[in-house]
Order: structure tokens, then C-alpha cells, then sequence
């Protein structure tokens, strides 16, 4: 009787000692994914056109141009730099939503998020109205991770910051 005892003690004991290294695989696998993922995203930040196109929008965009005639009205160069800058952080929030990228890779650059959003919040507004259509929200996601980041209290935004 005892040695059954111990024998069903042994049994739940690997069982549970074989759940946990199969969840543990997994979880590594799953992190494997964000590998690929996040080094794309980090040549792309790492070149120095990518500073200068993020300098541009952040310090020089409100001051030089007017955001009365939206994104599509800015002169070709200040276009591509904004839609550049704002595209790579908003398609680096889609990617961390499809679980592809760690919450810690969007914590590094928090601050960012807020800098590119209110730098291009008054032209991708405009550019919303000029394009008549009210249920197509342009930069949603944008948005709506700057506000989050703003909004959140300072322990969860030492997490996202």
C-alpha cells in the first residue's frame, strides 16, 4: 500500500514536472519568434536616416509647416519623413499586439511614442477631416498607445516608458 502511494506520488510529480518544462518550451519558442522581429525593427532604428527623419518630426515639423492641409498637403521631403517616423511606430505596436514583440521592446521607446504623437496629432487630424470618412480613424493605433502611455500611472508607465 505504501509503495503504491509513493509510486502515484512519483507519477504526479513527473507529470507535473513534464507540464511545466513543456510550458516552459513553448514559452521559449514563442520568444524565439521576436528575434527576427525585433532586430528588423532595430537595423531600421539604428541608421542614421532614421534619426534625422525622427529629429525632423519631432523638433522642426510644428514649427515649419502648418497642419491645415493635413498629411497629404506637406511638401514631399517633410511627407516621407513624417509617414516614415509614424509608420514605424505604429506597425511596432501592431507587431507587439500579434504578440511578436515583448512589452519590454515597446517600454525602451515610450517616450517616442508621445514626442511622434504630438508632433503629427494636428496633421493626421486634419488629414482625417479631409478625408470625409469619420469610421476610418488614420493612426489609431498610434493614438491610442500615446494616450495609454500618457494616461497610465507611473508604475505602469515605468513598464511601457
Amino acid at each position: 500500500m505504501l509503495l503504491n502511494l509513493v509510486a502515484i506520488a512519483l507519477s504526479a510529480l513527473a507529470l507535473a514536472c513534464s507540464t511545466y518544462l513543456a510550458h516552459r518550451q513553448v514559452t521559449l519558442m514563442h520568444r524565439s519568434a521576436y528575434l527576427p522581429v525585433y532586430l528588423a525593427f532595430l537595423n531600421e532604428f539604428r541608421s542614421m536616416e532614421f534619426h534625422d527623419r525622427y529629429r525632423f518630426v519631432c523638433e522642426r515639423l510644428p514649427h515649419e509647416h502648418e497642419p491645415g492641409n493635413g498629411l497629404s498637403g506637406l511638401p514631399d521631403e517633410a511627407r516621407r519623413a513624417v509617414l516614415d517616423i509614424a509608420y514605424y511606430f505604429q506597425n511596432l505596436i501592431l507587431v507587439w499586439r500579434l504578440s511578436l514583440l515583448d512589452e519590454q521592446v515597446l517600454a525602451t521607446m515610450g517616450i517616442r511614442f508621445l514626442r511622434v504623437w504630438d508632433a503629427i496629432a494636428p496633421f493626421v487630424e486634419r488629414e482625417r477631416e479631409l478625408m470625409g470618412a469619420p469610421e476610418f480613424r488614420l493612426m489609431s493605433s498610434l493614438e491610442a498607445f500615446a494616450e495609454e502611455v500618457r494616461q497610465s500611472r507611473p508604475p505602469r508607465r515605468r513598464r511601457l516608458l
